[in-house]
This record gives C-alpha cells, sequence and structure tokens, in this order.
C-alpha cells in the first residue's frame, strides 16, 4: 500500500476517532494533576496515533480501537518504512501507539516493549518536496480567481525568501519598509536563530505589494479579520484544497513548505554555496539542507 486514502469522514475512521476522542479527553482532565508530559508531547503524540487510526481503518477495517494488536503495530512500522520515513520518527509514532494504548482502558491486548519491534533498516531515498513552476504558478492563478490575496502573496514570499510560514504572518509594516530599504531581511526562526536573506527583485516586489495592500493592518500577511494562526490554517487548508488541481504526478503532495524547498534548489543552482543556502534557511545544519536541494548537490 503506497498510500493511505481513508478520509476522516468515512465510518470505520469515524468510529476509531470517536473512541479515541474519549481516551485522550480522560488524558487532558488527568493531566491538569500531572506535569509528566508536556501539552505539546502529548498533542505531537496524537498526530502519530490519528495516522496510526487510518491506518487500521484502511487496511484492517478495525472497528473496536481496544483490539488492537501487536500484528497491527508492526504492519504499521513497515508501512512507514515503504515511505522512507526516519527510524527515529518510526519510533516515535510507535512510542505514542503504546502510550494511547496504555491509556485506553478497553485496551485487550498488551503490546510488546519498543525494542522488540523489528525495525531493520531504512533505506534512504531522496524525496523532492520542492514545487513545480507548473504547480506555483496553477496555485497562484487559483488564489487570484477566487481573490484571495491572503494567500497568493504569502506563497509568493516563501517562493523568493524561502520563510517559514509563522515567520512571514510575524512581519509588520514597519519591518518590511525597513527590509525594502536595506535590500534584505531579517528574521528569528526556530530556537530564536536569528538569519539575513538578501531579497532579489522579486522578492521586493512581494513585499512592497503586501505593505500597499495592508494599508493601516500591522501584520502585512495576516488580513485584518483573522489571527496569525488563523491566517496560517488559512494558507495550508487552501493548499491542501486546490492541490490536486495543479499537481504534477509526484510521490508526495504540495505543502506550503515545499516553496522552501524550492528556494533552496534555486538558491543552489544559482551558484550558492550549501554553507550559503543553509544560513539563509536558518538551518542548524548542512545535512538539513541536503534534504531539501538533493543528496548530490
Amino acid at each position: 500500500m503506497s498510500m493511505i486514502k481513508a478520509k476522516e469522514g468515512t465510518g470505520v475512521y469515524r468510529n476509531l476517532e470517536n473512541q479515541f476522542s474519549k481516551v485522550f479527553k480522560n488524558i487532558l482532565r488527568d493531566k491538569k494533576d500531572s506535569k509528566d508530559m508536556s501539552t505539546r508531547t502529548l498533542f505531537r503524540y496524537k498526530s502519530s496515533f490519528n495516522m496510526f487510526m487510518r491506518f487500521l481503518s484502511e487496511r484492517y477495517r478495525l472497528r473496536q480501537l481496544g483490539a488492537m494488536r501487536d500484528k497491527f503495530v508492526a504492519e504499521f512500522i513497515e508501512w512507514r518504512k515503504e515511505q522512507g520515513v526516519s527510524l527515529g520518527t518510526i519510533k516515535r509514532d510507535v512510542v505514542a501507539i503504546q502510550f494511547f494504548h496504555r491509556m485506553n482502558e478497553k485496551s485487550q491486548n498488551r503490546l510488546r516493549p519498543l525494542d522488540q519491534y523489528d525495525f531493520g533498516k531504512i533505506e534512504k531515498r531522496y524525496i523532492d518536496r520542492a514545487w513545480t513552476d507548473k504547480e506555483f504558478e496553477g496555485m497562484c492563478r487559483k488564489a487570484e480567481e477566487l481573490g484571495r490575496i491572503d494567500v497568493l502573496l504569502p506563497m509568493r514570499i516563501a517562493r523568493f525568501t524561502g520563510l517559514r510560514i509563522h515567520e512571514c504572518v510575524r512581519m509588520d509594516a514597519g519591518q518590511v519598509t525597513g527590509f525594502l530599504k536595506a535590500g534584505e531581511l531579517t528574521t528569528k526562526g526556530k530556537g530564536g536563530k536569528v538569519r539575513t536573506i538578501p531579497l532579489n527583485r522579486e522578492a521586493q516586489a512581494v513585499l512592497a505589494e503586501a505593505v500597499a495592500a495592508a494599508g493601516d493592518r500591522g501584520k502585512v500577511f495576516v488580513p485584518g479579520d483573522k489571527t496569525a494562526t488563523q491566517a496560517i490554517k488559512a494558507i495550508d487548508g487552501f493548499i491542501r484544497r486546490h492541490r490536486d488541481k495543479v499537481m504534477v504526478d509526484r510521490d508526495v503532495p504540495i505543502t506550503y513548505h515545499g516553496l522552501r524547498h524550492r528556494y533552496a534548489q534555486e538558491e543552489r543552482d544559482s551558484g550558492k554555496s550549501l554553507k550559503q543556502v543553509s544560513r539563509q534557511l536558518g538551518h542548524e545544519r548542512e545535512e538539513i539542507t541536503r534534504v531539501y536541494i538533493g543528496p548530490n548537490q
């Protein structure tokens, strides 16, 4: 199975989701009196378990979450390996599965310890997540047709600066005006790491248009009726809803983050060193940048 296509609205998945919802609510209730796990970790576990439930609903048509067995976890591990997912990510997924299984009072079977699963070796393969010109132009046209400048401008600035989506929505008009005067953009990324990005002609044009469109608004990439979080969800949601209309044959669907990959590849193709590109992306290690541009670059 190359891809799980179970939708959240299908009966089998919805049934599992309803059962899990009760387990999760109990955990949140009990967590008020416990500091054993951070909320961030708990919701990361939830994301992994949601994927596992989709797998169960598609592969086994499982109707009772408590009936989960070791066999299902082992098959899930093999499926994730086929996707080219890293060993560390798969192990984190299994830890999440084990955690929620333990917390489910209706669980009927015990799962083996983590070190008794056969994770084997994972053959690393490069997956190109960068948007093609056709995909980018098609998505931009769709945003223009629907009058979604709140989606169009953030996509364009990501393509020409490599900004992460949360870095994009943070910028206010005063900052952007200063960036345009300086010819470079300064932003604070993951871990509070500050980096400077040179602005090419396309990036300057997008920023100038964003400032003009924002008017008296504070954040130039956030509509006046939305918070930054709502703006991010709107952008990601728009891309998910319309990407099937513009995607070229590919292994993985396009996402906003794939525009960072495209930026990285174009910067490397322009003659910049791997170190320079890595610095502009805000990466701590050049190995991470290789994931964006390909192992042979």
